[in-house]
């Protein structure tokens, strides 16, 4: 058989980078060299990211309030086991495959660069893949969303030496068991690998995130606690915890140290001041402080009607007197605080209904009221409204008459814009057939009215919303309306999985109407950001630059639903499925 004969031409480009690879991949660890690099990473650290870097449990969990730097201090794990480990296999895995880009791949880049690393010759990065190299160890790190069942899938089967799953709590409480006991798990044994579960804290008090990372919990020993007599051969979860206030800030030297960190921690008091949120307010707690806030054992609504004696969330604009319709409406408006009535504004919030109850709730807010504080105004249940007799309730018989008439639309309003004029914003649910009455109250009487948002687990949040309005104090309700009596008695029902939902059984119209149009309104006038977060800093690869992308989660609602299989299963728990699943 005749040889082949041998060119004396240039190698192509793409083949002498596949040599190069493999001569560099050839090169033998440098175990002084990976030292120096852990040592470079652990001194970017702050302490509670540290403890998380060292920690050398099989089982890790952490806990962490915004702007920790929980998901940097786990690529730093990455990296460190990358530079170390030969043919090290690492996971990180991301509720979705662009939340993994923009939480980790780009900070991972630059901790590679800040390191020395050269791009195509130290360190190969697969941008399709979002695979990433370490030339002289062959380790890789691998980024997956668990949105696609195709991109899971790859990893069954696959031995794995560490697995990173973040921002845990939105993950429903399914899909983390299916990814823990059918494709992680059952490999993590061939290198005695390590699992990760770290976030910020949801919602609802309850899953394996909940259980891994609670105070004084039975499947958890704090790391600070390791070396205690009752923990010894602890094969449990090894849990973190830090939030910027306590953690970061009070450090000696936090300025010089974590300077953008102590920005964070300004920017978050500011917040704070802006929207009026106590010290207990469950959306300052969670998302802020990294503590599990909501109890949801008990009633949904915190309402409080008196606080040692003195009127709370409970309103008496008109004291012992019974009104309705519009007397009720313009009572209450009578009754607001002079400087809100300057400059008042109202929103309309609706739950359809037609065997069910319609209910509408009007809220007033004056936009400058520096307490941010929220009345209500007006409140209205009725069974069999249709789309006239809303329109009626709304602009008034007259109004309604002359547009049915044929003479256009109103020029005078009745009814409640008779008194509020066209409000700052009327939202309501479109379940059922809700749709084809908004767009009929638009077509026929020029009413527009908004859908509801109700993305994946809208409810937990708006219900935080509320909740943080009435904790504060800044909320108040008419007494013996419809909407008191319904904040004070609808309680969470766990359902088949344990998992706390609101109790079907107990009328909700109302109170669904005023959680609707108070999310919309307090969205509305949210304080902004500011400055720029994303401002780099030249000092570390850890401890400043990437401290803060991992609390930017996509909104997850809009994804072609999947097909019918095992794996849309465990994506359908609540609100959250709905996404591409690529067989």
């Amino acid at each position: 058989m005749a040889s082949r004969r041998r060119s004396n031409a240039p190698a192509k480009s793409h083949s002498k980078k596949k040599a190069d690879r493999r001569a560099v991949a050839q090169r033998s660890p440098d175990f002084e060299w990976a030292d120096a690099i852990k040592a470079r990473l652990l001194a970017s650290c702050h302490p509670r990211q540290r403890d998380y870097v060292e920690d050398t449990s099989l089982f890790i969990s952490a806990v962490v309030g915004r702007g920790g730097g929980k998901t940097t201090a786990d690529l730093a794990r990455k990296i460190i086991k990358a530079t170390s480990i030969p043919n090290a296999r690492l996971v990180y895995i991301a509720l979705t495959r662009t939340q993994a880009e923009q939480l980790a791949w780009a900070p991972l880049k630059l901790m590679f660069e800040q390191l020395g690393f050269r791009q195509g010759e130290d360190v190969f990065f697969n941008e399709t893949k979002l695979t990433c190299t370490v030339a002289r160890t062959g380790a890789t790190i691998r980024l997956v969303g668990a949105d696609k069942k195709s991109e899971v899938e790859k990893l069954r089967g696959q031995p794995f030496h560490e697995v990173t799953i973040d921002e845990t709590a939105s993950f429903p409480d399914k899909l983390l068991t299916y990814l823990l006991d059918e494709i992680i798990g059952p490999r993590l044994g061939d290198y005695n690998g390590t699992l990760c579960l770290i976030g910020s804290p949801g919602k609802v008090k309850a899953g394996t995130f909940y259980e891994a990372t609670k105070r004084k919990g039975t499947l958890n020993r704090p790391y600070a606690d390791r070396a205690k007599k009752e923990f010894k051969d602890w094969i449990g979860w090894s849990s973190h915890a830090w939030n910027l206030r306590d953690d970061v800030v009070a450090l000696k030297n936090a300025e010089r140290l974590y300077p953008r960190l102590c920005n964070l921690w300004r920017r978050a008091l500011f917040n704070k001041k802006k929207n009026g949120w106590s010290d207990e307010n469950p959306i300052w707690r969670r998302e802020y402080l990294g503590e599990w806030a909501e109890d949801n054992t008990e009633n949904i609504f915190k309402y409080r009607a008196e606080v040692d004696g003195t009127l709370w969330n409970r309103w008496k604009p008109f004291g012992d007197r019974k009104l309705e319709g519009v007397a009720m409406l313009k009572a209450a408006i009578a009754a607001l605080p002079a400087e809100v009535r300057a400059d008042v504004v109202f929103g309309y919030g609706i739950d359809l209904g037609a065997r069910d109850p319609f209910a509408l709730n009007i809220i007033a807010f004056s936009p400058s009221d520096a307490q941010r504080r929220f009345f209500h105004v007006y409140g209205f249940e009725r069974r069999e409204m249709y789309p006239r007799a809303i329109a009626e309730l709304l602009i008034g018989e007259a109004a309604v008459k002359q547009v049915l008439a044929g003479n256009g639309l109103p020029d005078r309003l009745g009814g409640l814009f008779g008194v509020t004029d066209w409000p700052i914003a009327i939202v309501a649910d479109l379940a059922g057939l809700g749709e084809q009455i908004i767009l009929e109250l638009q077509k026929n009487y020029g009413i527009k009215i908004k859908g509801a948002e109700k993305s994946r687990d809208y409810k937990y949040g708006a219900f935080e919303v509320v909740n943080g309005h009435l904790i504060d104090g800044r909320m108040v309700v008419i007494e013996g309306t419809d909407l008191e009596e319904q904040m004070t008695n609808i309680q969470w029902k766990p359902d088949e999985y344990g998992i706390p939902r609101e109790d079907k059984a107990v009328a909700n119209h109302s109170s669904d109407s005023w959680v609707y149009i108070t999310q919309d309104v307090t969205a509305m006038f949210a304080p902004g950001s500011g400055e720029d977060t994303t401002a780099s800093s030249s000092r570390s690869p850890v401890g400043e630059r990437h401290a803060d992308p991992d609390d930017e989660l996509d909104d997850l609602a809009g994804y072609a639903s999947s097909d019918d299989d095992g794996y849309s299963l465990v994506l359908s728990e609540g609100d959250y499925a709905g996404f591409v699943d690529e067989a």
